[in-house]
């Protein structure tokens, strides 16, 4: 019993506080940080997702046209509005992608770029079409601009490279890895 009395008497109290508040310190720095990170990637993620949802929502509007079931000025309207919300949510994502990653950004343009080279026209020719009267005509066969696999896919490898380790890779060296 003496010989904790002595060692309890021999410790410098004010070392082991200073240990105790520092390690309490360093754990509440490092858990901020961490959950600062982890807040940021769910932030980036979801605006990732949006940008892919507004591509998406863009190549699919011509469908929306050529489907209509009239020429009422309401429908129209309804669709005008559609048309314009979507080019403003185009020009607001691209502006948002490209404040996260210049490299991104270029890729997220010339996606939209190319998807432009098929929707313009296509958006031409529905309005330019009669409106479906009857169930049968929605089904539209080979009309449309096809498959958006290969600009997702690229644009989702671009992006991939904003998350985990891949994050630290300048985007010089991402551009000659992504797909």
């Amino acid at each position: 019993m003496d010989s904790i009395q002595d060692w309890l008497s021999d410790v410098h109290w004010g070392a082991v506080l200073t240990l105790l508040i520092g390690s309490s310190l360093v754990t509440t720095i490092l858990t901020h940080v961490l959950t600062g990170r982890s807040t940021a990637a769910q932030s980036r993620r979801r605006g990732y997702a949006d940008a892919l949802a507004t591509l998406v929502a863009w190549y699919e509007y011509p469908y929306r046209i050529k489907r209509r079931t009239s020429d009422d000025v309401a429908v129209l309207a309804a669709l005008v509005d559609r048309g314009h919300d979507l080019q403003e949510r185009l020009a607001g994502t691209q502006m948002w992608v490209r404040s996260e990653s210049r490299w991104v950004g270029s890729v997220f343009n010339d996606v939209r770029k190319q998807m432009d080279r098929d929707v313009g026209p296509l958006c031409k020719d529905a309005w330019n079409s009669a409106p479906v009267t009857a169930a049968a005509d929605m089904a539209i066969g080979d009309w449309g601009p096809g498959s958006l696999d290969d600009l997702i896919e690229r644009f989702e490898s671009a992006a991939a490279w904003r998350f985990g380790w891949r994050r630290l890779v300048p985007g010089s060296v991402a551009r000659r890895r992504a797909h």
